[in-house]
């Protein structure tokens, strides 16, 4: 890692001649006389109380020009003096993240000293940067109905979609999902390249390279900003950034406190026919839903050093549509016990702490830690756990995860001159995870079950999991910035590095039982209990299909660097700014030596040396151009064109590493004696007794299969990226109303494949199957769908996989075209932001299927048609591969706003309409059903899936919430007390948020829908 360190610090020596644009918010301008000539020398002053030291002062240059940047977000007093001219103030200009203000001042001669002031004049349209951001400041977080996350309030983006979350619904109801971890989307671009910051510094885990794993509440910000188009060469992908601001204590002290609930009382029902009649008997509901803060900030020593607090809890509970406990956890077919509907359970509690220090005039230190606990204590329960594979886990299937909410960072920053600005930062997020079969169940000891009539796991989460424990350690992530930013008036220049390093490290097993409260392995008399088999099951309606058998207990570990440096200028010349920029990435993946004894299915030892597997190199341009289109600072045109890479942390050396490659077989399975246990020699890879042949001959030997292309993994420029291509106008209206119009495309590169080398094109057989006919279906079903592949019985379980650019078997493509128009309006008693987008998507891997056949084959028997390869992305590798559908143009509408009443009362609303979820009917075939057209029996399983609709063509009904927020004010001098009343999902709309894939009797029935009108009172503190 101190590699990574030392060239950083070469690298940005060596750029200081060509450094790039502050991201951050700032004040800049032209000063002129009465005659229009411009003014160098004029001081200009920025004071705030958010500023420790109060003022910065620079100065204007010799085209009269100024800017005073990385600025802390509040509000400003800015003075501009020089000698024989009146000194002019202007007020309240309130700076946001990001955002850099206009603010040209005109100077009139004056004989003797005299201050012209003029207040109330926040400029809206920023005419030089061209990132198209969104933030949301503390007002915004405490008017608006909305969850105590960043997410509910970046679902508000016009644009934006969710794509997935760990927890919860994909649609969030006033808080219900909790630490769902949701990720957003925009503009066609991939949930993975979603980033999560505080203060400039990764807040990302080892598990999910886009999300954070520690719960830090809104409490301890003072702003959200999204960025989410044309970002800036800091920024390493084209996805939604989250940076969330801390909030400082400050030279008063200050405070407050904040408690909401709901019950189960507060609860509408929208349980109606229409559901009924599609098998709908309880709905997905809120049990209990909790949340408490405090914080306090203030001085320790005024003017040099203040601290802030915090301290959090929640709860939250939540009924699964649909989902039941089992009469008998021990059973071979789930029998649901319909008086006790399941429910997902989570609790955390986290307290975290800053320092603000300013050193010296010129030095400022910031330190932030926070420290807690997360209990997901029932997780994966229901499809609205995973909705985004579409299982449905029963209670003794989920998982009680529990894990840390540990984050440290210090910060430095230093005007060295009025001109030249110097930051570095440092953080370090570690966290143990335990993510155990549930512990309340006793169905440990037996294999878990996964049955494809609904893809339903149960008994425990052995049949989805791969284990049944599981602790993952040494996960954490350490990121680390530094920049150097030199501002004239016409330039701001600013050049960095940005460094993450991590690693990961996993134990599973399979243990015959687990203590409920250590996570622990059972004891009896002193001794431990033997392992349960490292097995687990795929049955089809209670029938035995498929048995997986898997090398346990297992430890492998993987690690990570990611280096980026960039450079950029922005340079203002008359009406015009440009915005040019340089980045370069380099990622690595390793995995150190690893040793492993034999193991019940593998009885060999094993031993692999440490490799380094990747080590990209990647240079992306981004331009950005910015022109004052009449010269008064109301309208400005945009154009941006940049290239960014896909986000990755240590995926990779988890998916080639030796340990976990050749890890299981999955063998079908025909219980002959009725048993119920695949009987037959795992170790032999051709069919014998019960079981067909090996899925991975490999299985039981100590061989490498899965493999990275050396050109390709230590290539330049290979690794994953897109192109995203902006145009837009924005004006202002009148004072505080702006409005936007864009135009967006992205255009995805680089496409990576995984290619069996075993297998050939030639090395595939297809079949058609007819789809049953069914009203339920478009046109009523009865269509042939053609092109379904099964792999010749010669080539079953031959593994030698090599993951390389897919460019060499035949184009690929996918890309997104759409157009968003916005508005933004902050007046005396008024808010209102969001807008409309519409776009669509493009897919195209035709060329792909034909020559690498094997990208049609997906988990769980489940195969896709050739005939279907302009509709859908096939070809998941698992780590970056770009999973979505070609689709019609869709449009969505996002809004949020507030109006103040007299006597201290705002009525506040969120409006979200969008369209429904795409469908799938996945039908399951048996080899009696494909044998006459395949002319044989299926060669590695007893059935196939197969979606009988083309992807991107049916979509459920159109999704709408309307949230409120009704607010009363209490003043008692310094102290205010606020009451807020919600009501979210006030319309108490049902529509299906997701639904179950597995085309059977139930498949009418929605998997998730939209939680039911729920009330929520809240009280909020402030002195």
């Amino acid at each position: 890692m101190m590699k990574y360190v030392g060239v950083g610090v070469l690298v940005i020596a060596g750029l200081l001649l060509a450094p790039q644009v502050t991201s951050a918010q700032a004040i800049g301008g032209t000063v002129t006389d009465a005659t229009g000539s411009v003014l160098p020398g004029v001081t200009v002053e920025a004071r705030s109380p958010a500023l420790i030291e109060q003022v910065r002062t620079v100065f204007t240059d010799g085209a009269g020009r100024y800017q005073i940047v990385e600025l802390r977000p509040g509000t400003y007093r800015v003075a501009f003096t020089l000698s024989g001219f009146n000194t002019v103030v202007r007020e309240g200009i309130e700076l946001t993240t990001g955002f850099t203000a206009n603010v040209d001042v005109q100077l009139g001669v004056g004989a003797v000293a005299e201050t012209v002031t003029v207040s109330g004049a926040t400029p809206v349209v920023d005419l030089q940067n061209v990132t198209r951001r969104q933030v949301a400041t503390r007002d915004v977080i405490d008017t608006v109905p909305v969850a105590k996350s960043f997410q509910s309030l970046g679902v508000l983006i016009p644009g934006i979609v969710t794509g997935g979350t760990s927890s919860g619904g994909p649609q969030d109801v006033g808080g219900a999902s909790g630490q769902s971890h949701m990720t957003l989307q925009i503009h066609g671009g991939r949930t993975g390249d979603q980033y999560v910051q505080i203060d400039g510094l990764s807040a990302d885990s080892q598990h999910r390279k886009d999300s954070s794993g520690p719960w830090i509440p809104d409490s301890n910000f003072q702003e959200y900003a999204f960025s989410y188009s044309a970002n800036l060469a800091e920024t390493e992908t084209g996805g939604v950034l989250i940076n969330q601001i801390p909030a400082d204590g400050g030279n008063t002290f200050r405070g407050g406190a904040f408690y909401n609930f709901s019950t189960q009382g507060l609860q509408a029902n929208n349980l109606d026919d229409g559901l009924r009649a599609v098998g709908v008997r309880d709905v997905n509901r809120m049990k209990e839903l909790w949340q408490a803060e405090m914080k306090l900030g203030g001085p320790i020593i005024r003017n040099r050093l203040w601290f802030f607090v915090t301290h959090n809890r929640f709860a939250t509970q939540n009924y699964a549509l649909g989902t039941y406990e089992s009469q008998d956890p021990r059973a071979n077919v789930y029998v649901p016990d319909l008086a006790r509907q399941a429910y997902t359970q989570q609790q955390a509690y986290t307290s975290s702490a800053r320092l603000t220090w300013q050193a010296t005039p010129r030095n400022k230190f910031t330190a932030y830690m926070t420290q807690g606990t997360q209990c997901h204590c029932s997780w994966q329960v229901g499809t609205a756990a995973l909705p985004l594979i579409g299982i449905e886990p029963t209670p003794e299937a989920s998982i009680n995860m529990n894990y840390g909410s540990e984050l440290y960072q210090v910060t430095w920053a230093s005007p060295v001159t009025s001109r030249l600005l110097l930051e570095a930062g440092a953080a370090d997020s570690p966290l143990g995870v335990d993510w155990n079969s549930h512990p309340k169940y006793n169905a440990i000891d037996l294999p878990g079950i996964l049955d494809l009539d609904g893809l339903r796991p149960y008994r425990n989460a052995g049949g989805w999991w791969s284990a049944t424990k599981r602790h993952d350690g040494f996960y954490r992530t350490r990121s680390y910035r530094g920049s150097m930013s030199y501002v004239t008036g016409s330039h701001a220049f600013k050049t960095g590095f940005m460094l993450s390093t991590g690693g990961l490290n996993i134990d599973r097993e399979f243990p015959s039982a687990i203590l409920r409260e250590f996570g622990g392995e059972d004891r009896s008399n002193g001794q431990t209990v033997p392992p349960a088999l490292p097995l687990s099951y795929i049955t089809f309606r209670g029938t035995p299909v498929a048995a997986t058998f898997y090398d346990a207990p297992i430890f492998y570990q993987s690690e990570m660097n990611n280096l980026g440096i960039y450079a950029q200028d922005q340079w203002r010349v008359n009406r015009f700014t440009v915005n040019a920029g340089i980045r370069f990435d380099h990622l690595e993946n390793s995995y150190p030596d690893h040793h492993a004894p034999p193991t019940l299915y593998v009885p060999v030892a094993r031993f692999f040396p440490g490799a380094s597997v990747l080590s990209w190199k990647d240079l992306s341009p981004r331009l950005g151009v910015v022109y004052d289109l009449f010269g008064d600072g109301k309208t400005a045109l945009k154009a941006t064109a940049n290239r960014y890479i896909l986000r990755e942390g240590s995926g990779y050396s988890q998916r080639v590493n030796p340990m976990a490659t050749n890890d299981r077989t999955t063998r079908s399975w025909v219980d002959r004696n009725g048993n119920f246990f695949p009987d037959g020699d795992v170790l032999n890879p051709d069919a014998n007794g019960e079981l067909g042949p090996s899925s991975n001959r490999s299985f039981g030997n100590p061989r490498l299969n899965t493999f990275l292309d050396h050109d390709w993994a230590f290539g330049f420029g290979e690794r994953p990226a897109n192109w995203e291509f902006t145009g837009s106008i924005q004006r202002q209206l009148r004072q505080g109303v702006s409005v936007s119009v864009g135009y967006f495309r992205r255009v995805y590169t680089n496409f990576e494949v995984q290619d069996n080398r075993a297998v050939g094109p030639n090395d595939v057989d297809y079949f058609s199957v007819m789809a049953p006919l069914d009203a339920r279906l478009p046109g009523g079903g009865g269509q042939r769908i053609d092109g379904v592949p099964d792999l010749k019985p010669s080539v079953v379980g031959l593994i030698d996989n090599n993951t390389l650019r897919s460019d060499n078997f035949g184009k690929r493509t996918q890309h997104w075209d759409g157009i968003d128009v916005t508005i933004d309006a902050r007046l005396r008693d008024i808010l209102l932001q969001g807008g409309i987008s519409s776009g669509k998507t493009s897919v195209d891997e035709c060329d792909l299927t034909r020559a690498l056949p094997e990208v049609l084959f997906l988990a769980n028997s489940q195969r896709v048609p050739t005939s279907y390869c302009r509709n859908t992305s096939v070809s998941d590798t698992g780590v970056v591969a770009l999973v979505g559908s070609t689709t019609p143009l869709q449009t969505q509408v996002k809004l949020l706003g507030s109006y103040t009443l007299p006597y201290a009362v705002q009525v506040a609303a969120t409006l979200q309409s969008f369209a429904g979820p795409e469908r799938r009917a996945e039908y399951v075939y048996s080899n009696a059903e494909v044998q006459a057209s395949l002319g044989r029996p299926l060669s590695a399983t007893q059935v196939v899936r197969v979606n009988l609709i083309p992807p991107g063509t049916v979509f459920g009904d159109r999704i709408n919430q309307l949230d409120l927020r009704f607010t009363k004010s209490f003043g008692f001098g310094r102290t205010r007390l606020k009451a807020m009343f919600d009501l979210y999902n006030t319309l108490n709309t049902n529509a299906a948020t997701w639904y179950n894939f597995a085309f059977d009797a139930n498949w009418g029935r929605p998997a998730i829908i939209m939680p039911a009108r729920m009330a929520k009172f809240a009280f909020q503190w402030d002195f």
